[in-house]
C-alpha cells in the first residue's frame, strides 16, 4: 500500500501549521487514503486505477481550501 503522508505533509506546508496539529491531519487524512485505496482494490479495481483514483482525491484542491478556513497558521512564537 502506497505511504500518502509525504504527499499530504506536501499539500499542507503551505498553511504553516503546528508540527502537532499538521501530524495530527497527516494520520487522519493517510489513513482515510489507505482504507480508500485498500476499498477500490478489494471491489477489482487495479493497483494503477485505485492509484489514480486516490491520488485524484488527494490532488482536489478543496481539501487545502477547506484546512485553509478552519485552520490558524503557528506564529513564530508557537516554534
Amino acid at each position: 500500500m502506497p505511504d500518502w503522508r509525504a504527499e499530504i505533509r506536501a499539500r499542507l506546508a503551505p498553511l504553516h501549521l503546528g508540527a502537532a496539529r499538521e501530524t495530527e491531519i497527516v494520520d487522519e487524512l493517510a489513513q482515510h487514503f489507505d482504507d480508500r485505496y485498500a476499498d477500490l482494490r478489494k471491489r477489482g479495481r487495479d493497483e494503477a486505477d485505485a492509484l489514480r483514483l486516490v491520488r485524484d482525491e488527494l490532488e482536489r484542491e478543496p481539501l487545502t481550501h477547506a484546512l485553509a478556513q478552519t485552520e490558524r497558521p503557528m506564529r513564530d512564537t508557537e516554534y
